[in-house]
């Protein structure tokens, strides 16, 4: 669940530093030098920068913790619907099979009885399928609308901050050494949980 948005964050951070430091200017743009390449470090290091750490902005994320709590009822509900299915099932199999055994019915209706069971095997299946993925692809929303919600967040902050990068970091990650200095998650959190419970109100 995390990773899909951890790897959208710092697929877009790693873009805008090779786009805008990197990449040449022209179709026809001559290799860079050795200068090109001082000057872009230059430019870099100049540049005002902060990241934040996701492993610790998410799980402690308000709108994260409702929504996935959310979901988790979902979940619970869709799998009790198919546990009390199930049992059913399982209990109309050993029926049958005491009649099967027993000769309590006749052969003609005891073949009716096993296709109706059969069929009713591949609805469960089939149904387990589907609420599996239906749980899936909620979850795959959430985080979708969680990551939106940050990003939105940091565009407002940032009017007022003017960072020209707000990177992400995660254990693990692209990127593997970052100045505590520049970190501004617990500020970023607070901000984020503020905007959110008063939004939710």
């Amino acid at each position: 669940m995390k990773k899909y948005w951890i790897d959208i964050v710092l697929a877009l951070a790693v873009a805008a530093l090779f786009i805008l430091h990197f990449q040449p200017s022209g179709k026809n743009a001559a290799p860079a030098t050795s200068d090109d390449t001082a000057a872009a470090s230059a430019s870099l290091i100049d540049s005002q920068i902060a990241y934040i750490e996701i492993d610790s902005i998410i799980p402690n994320y308000h709108m994260y913790i409702n929504l996935t709590a959310e979901l988790q009822t979902k979940q619970n509900q869709k799998e009790a619907d198919l546990n009390t299915k199930a049992q059913k099932f399982q209990a109309d199999v050993a029926d049958f099979q005491n009649k099967a055994q027993k000769g309590l019915e006749t052969r003609a209706k005891l073949e009716e009885m096993g296709n109706a069971l059969s069929e009713r095997e591949q609805q469960l299946a089939a149904l387990q399928q589907q609420y599996a993925m239906e749980i899936s692809e909620e979850a795959q929303v959430i985080n979708r609308k969680v990551l939106q919600s940050i990003m939105d967040y940091l565009a407002v902050y940032n009017e007022s901050h003017h960072f020209h990068y707000i990177l992400g970091t995660s254990f693990g990650g692209m990127i593997l050494y970052s100045d505590k200095s520049l970190d501004i998650t617990r500020e970023i959190l607070d901000g984020l949980n503020k905007t959110y419970d008063e939004t939710a109100k």
